[in-house]
């Protein structure tokens, strides 16, 4: 191959020639840099919805917590007739819908990038579950469940969570996700 561009080259006049012998070289070069940028584009990509993903998953954790707290604190206010705990679980049904608020924008966010179906089937999913607390704490508020009723509510939403978070860490093709979302699974 090489030969034959060189009686090609040796066949034109010289400034045929040099541009011929200069332009092939840049031309590699540009399709090299074309391919690592291409590429870069493409991890930035990847690096940004890996970032909503985590945002999700750490508000997701929060949020958890705060209704760890807030299960505990319901416990108490069914357990003794609406008579302790009334305040506190007030405070923190402030901060479960804090922590709420901001998962729902990082959802919000992550839907509107475009991210993986199965995810954000997950998502809706856990979503549709957290669309029962208002009802929840409302029989709460009315002592009309049972605590053990108002517990696993609670405790199932937990479980809900912590399903995503194994997923995550399963089916990420990112051992980052995975890492982290690993991290996530224990608590």
């Amino acid at each position: 191959m090489f030969s034959a561009i060189s009686r090609r080259v040796a066949s034109q006049r010289l400034s045929a020639s040099l541009s011929i012998l200069v332009a092939v070289p840049i031309f590699s070069v540009l399709l090299f840099v074309g391919n690592m940028v291409a590429t870069t584009s493409m991890d930035v990509a990847n690096t940004l919805r890996l970032s909503k993903v985590l945002d999700v998953a750490v508000s997701m954790s929060s949020l958890v917590h705060s209704q760890q707290k807030e299960r505990g604190a319901t416990a108490v206010y069914i357990n003794t007739a609406g008579k302790e705990f009334a305040s506190e679980l007030q405070a923190l049904r402030d901060e479960t819908d804090a922590n709420l608020v901001i998962l729902e924008q990082n959802i919000t966010t992550l839907r509107d990038s475009g991210s993986d179906a199965v995810v954000l089937c997950r998502i809706q999913d856990i979503q549709a579950t957290l669309s029962l607390l208002p009802q929840i704490r409302a029989q709460v508020d009315q002592l009309a469940i049972d605590s053990s009723e108002a517990i696993a509510f609670y405790t199932d939403l937990n479980a809900e969570f912590l399903s995503f978070f194994q997923y995550m860490a399963a089916n990420s093709e990112n051992p980052n996700v995975s890492r982290n979302a690993g991290v996530l699974v224990p608590f």
